[in-house]
């Protein structure tokens, strides 16, 4: 099975090359951060030997220059939200995002107090936690018995800490600490996420009949919504397979507010018809992987 997103590319229909197109493409190649990167380089080339020579006169101790501090770089949790959701994705560029994923990877771990390895298991046993232990949830089950919890160390000590002994604290605890990872997760799913994570968020989202509309709005945003920009960028297809798990996704839950009578029968018709409309423009939205196309041949 071909995962090379430029084969991918290259071995699709062609397109007809219109103005629009190449001028995506002209922007590519003539990009002023493109022409600075190779300035730059040239400079950094030729002056290498100088840079060497500066580093050797440097005043030895001066601890504060030489030290590295970015091993005990500490991000807090509402530092790493507002970093995340006000730095933008370099779009036109997809298939080199991995720098971009390794530094949103290494500041949510930092946030959550976790090595980046653990990453992948905290977003599952987050996911599933709140959806199978939180009594808002349509899949709420008392008796699902979970994965083992690589998080039960951190919220035995945050008990110990609250000094919170009581059975009904614990499980009101237990629910705000996985709701705040929640959270702070949703912005990296969304952003660097497996299909499968993003599925299971987006399920979790739409779990809860007090919030399914609104979620789903937020979801759908064509401006600023999780799936548009996750399915924008050419390296993320959305395939027929996960568009049929998204339509049930989306009618459980609407199905579940309006059984619960947060919706009324028309509002529902009428958000399943626009929910799935929505997922179709964003599955047939290939603008950014035809230019990237354009540029890919004409590089």
């Amino acid at each position: 099975m071909e995962i090379d997103p430029i084969k991918i590319l290259q071995n699709t229909h062609s397109i007809k090359i219109n103005n629009e197109h190449m001028s995506a493409a002209q922007a590519q190649q003539n990009s002023p951060v493109k022409e600075k990167g190779n300035s730059e380089n040239v400079k950094n080339t030729s002056s290498i030997q100088s840079q060497k020579i500066k580093f050797q006169n440097q005043n030895k101790t001066d601890s504060v220059q030489r030290r590295n501090y970015t091993t005990t770089l500490c991000v807090s949790k509402k530092e790493y939200e507002a970093i995340v959701n006000k730095r933008p994705l370099i779009k036109f560029r997809p298939v080199v995002n991995s720098y971009i994923k390794s530094c949103d990877k290494a500041l949510v771990a930092q946030s959550l107090s976790i090595p980046k390895s653990q990453i992948d298991r905290v977003i599952h046993e987050t996911t599933q936690f709140l959806l199978y232990k939180n009594p808002a949830s349509m899949y709420y089950d008392p008796n699902k018995i979970l994965d083992d919890m690589y998080l039960d160390e951190d919220f035995k000590r945050l008990l110990l800490e609250k000094n919170i002994t009581g059975y009904d604290g614990i499980r009101q605890q237990e629910l705000l600490y996985y709701q705040e990872h929640g959270t702070i997760l949703e912005p990296y799913v969304y952003r660097h996420g497996s299909k499968e994570q993003l599925l299971d968020y987006m399920k979790l989202q739409l779990s809860d009949a007090k919030t399914t509309l609104k979620n789903l709005y937020n979801i759908l945003d064509t401006e600023s919504g999780g799936l548009y920009s996750y399915f924008e960028r050419p390296i993320h297809v959305l395939d027929n397979r996960t568009v049929q798990k998204m339509q049930k996704l989306v009618t459980d839950g609407l199905g579940n507010a309006k059984d619960r009578g947060y919706i009324s029968e028309i509002e529902y018709n009428q958000n399943v018809e626009w929910a799935l409309e929505k997922i179709y423009e964003i599955q047939s939205n290939t603008s950014l992987r035809e230019a990237l196309r354009i540029v890919t041949n004409h590089s």
